[in-house]
């Protein structure tokens, strides 16, 4: 999910790692684009960046916001439908939200099959 999370261009310099291959190399500087993984912030970035994505997108997304809002651990979205025909509209509009922030929604898990 982080490599998913771009920074903004001014606060990338921050994010610098310097690299060569052995003692002898000439030291490379890589700078990263995208939030990193072990940071102080990485978390608190991430599931941010979600949570405004929900926000901004309600009007077109509405259930599908709720469920982001109100249903996420982290990098998992946990929710569930009284009736299989709820599930099975909301997961198509989840995924579509999802995908207009640049982030795919895999690894569904459900107790009927036909989800």
């Amino acid at each position: 999910m982080y490599r998913q999370v771009n920074v903004e261009n001014e606060d990338r310099n921050f994010q610098k790692i310097l690299w060569r291959d052995n003692p002898s190399s000439p030291i490379k500087t890589y700078c990263l684009y995208t939030v990193t993984y072990g940071t102080a912030s990485a978390s608190y970035l991430a599931t941010r960046v979600v949570k405004q994505l929900a926000i901004d997108e309600r009007s077109n997304f509405a259930k599908a916001s709720e469920v982001l809002l109100h249903n996420c651990y982290i990098d998992d979205v946990l929710f569930g439908a009284d009736i299989l025909k709820e599930a099975e509209k909301l997961i198509p509009e989840l995924q579509k939200l999802l995908y207009s922030g640049g982030f795919k929604l895999h690894k569904l898990c459900s107790n009927e099959k036909s989800v």
